[in-house]
């Protein structure tokens, strides 16, 4: 069942997120990975749309000295997303993803788990 959450994903309307994690990524195996969950999606989304560019990047993984798109974080406020936390899938190297529905379309969230939580990496369009 996806959880709705309310965001507005700068990454969904084309622009990713980049640089190296701010702290080195954990290596959980794929089995033993922490799936994302309901609570965890809603501090995600929380952190996003808060327009504080200190609490956007408590959800993304980029090195605390990358500098931001200008309007980054006023962009992220208002945009309705829902996780699907059901579709969670752990990969190897304490990475995972997670679908995310935008309006109509669907796009996947790459998600790397960083001191036990996980962050967003980076998204594509679904295909």
């Amino acid at each position: 069942m996806g959880v709705a959450v309310a965001a507005a994903v700068w990454f969904f309307g084309g622009r990713g997120v980049g640089g190296t994690p701010f702290a080195s990524p954990t290596t959980p195996s794929a089995s033993s990975a922490v799936p994302l969950t309901v609570e965890r999606a809603r501090e995600l989304t929380a952190d996003l749309t808060s327009g504080s560019e200190g609490r956007v990047r408590e959800a993304i993984a980029v090195s605390p000295d990358q500098p931001l798109d200008d309007g980054f974080v006023t962009s992220l406020a208002g945009t309705p997303v829902e996780f699907d936390v059901s579709s969670f899938q752990a990969a190897e190297g304490g990475r995972a993803k997670v679908s995310a529905r935008v309006g109509g379309a669907v796009w996947t969230v790459w998600l790397v788990a960083v001191d036990g939580q996980w962050l967003i990496s980076s998204t594509e369009a679904a295909q």
